[in-house]
């Protein structure tokens, strides 16, 4: 069954928190068990957090809540992921660990990368073909992994090019803003595009000796992700 990590999902609480929402009463509503909230080990169903996001558009009255949300990004989220990918050399290492480890936080959404040329690709899969798009879910995601990137490899991190598979908002002024690049939709996959140089950039939190432990911590919170308790 399809989940993910409760420690991803408590940060989508307090988020909507942020948001002047109730993200606590709104996860109940969406049928996520308090209980399973204090264990970190758990996994939530992508369903329920289907239903989380429709709840809170609902509630904020606004489709682009995703990415206020997304605002509030701490990248204690990402949890063993997080910490693998800072360790890394180079931006390119990171996006590499992202694939190898995103079953760390998620068994619903991989990555995939493809490099060479004057750009790379690094696109979500997100339960493509499974779950109906969603707007806010995806923009949360996106947002969210792009706030990281540029807080551990320079704020000035712009993409090339971010592509959604939803259809354009009537109202694009918080995308602008967060993203400040082109932006295309209706696409087939989710995806950040970044310059080759982009990729080479240097990370100041590079360790080689970190960077170990934590791939084997990854592995075992995928271990651990792939036979957690759930929600239903």
């Amino acid at each position: 069954v399809p989940m993910t990590s409760v420690i991803w999902v408590r940060h989508i609480i307090e988020a909507l928190d942020a948001c002047g929402l109730d993200g606590y009463n709104l996860a109940m509503r969406a049928g996520i068990k308090p209980e399973l909230l204090e264990v970190v080990e758990s996994g939530v169903l992508v369903k329920e957090i289907i239903r989380l996001w429709e709840l809170a558009a609902q509630a904020s009255g606004n489709e682009s809540i995703g990415l206020v949300a997304a605002q509030s990004f701490q990248p204690s989220s990402l949890s063993v992921l997080g910490y693998s990918m800072m360790s890394s050399p180079d931006f390119k290492e990171a996006l590499k660990r992202a694939v190898r480890y995103s079953g760390a936080i998620s068994s619903a959404t991989t990555v995939s990368l493809d490099t060479g040329g004057e750009y790379s690709r690094f696109t979500f899969h997100i339960m493509t073909g499974i779950i109906t798009i969603q707007q806010q879910n995806h923009e949360y995601i996106v947002l969210s992994m792009l706030n990281f990137f540029r807080w551990f490899a320079g704020q000035d991190l712009t993409p090339i090019r971010v592509e959604f598979m939803h259809s354009k908002p009537a109202d694009m002024t918080l995308h602008r803003k967060a993203f400040n690049c082109p932006l295309h939709f209706d696409c087939k996959a989710v995806s950040l595009v970044f310059s080759e140089s982009d990729m080479q950039r240097p990370l100041k939190t590079s360790n080689k000796q970190l960077a170990a432990l934590h791939d084997i911590a990854a592995e075992q919170a995928i271990e651990q992700l792939g036979r957690a308790e759930t929600t239903q």
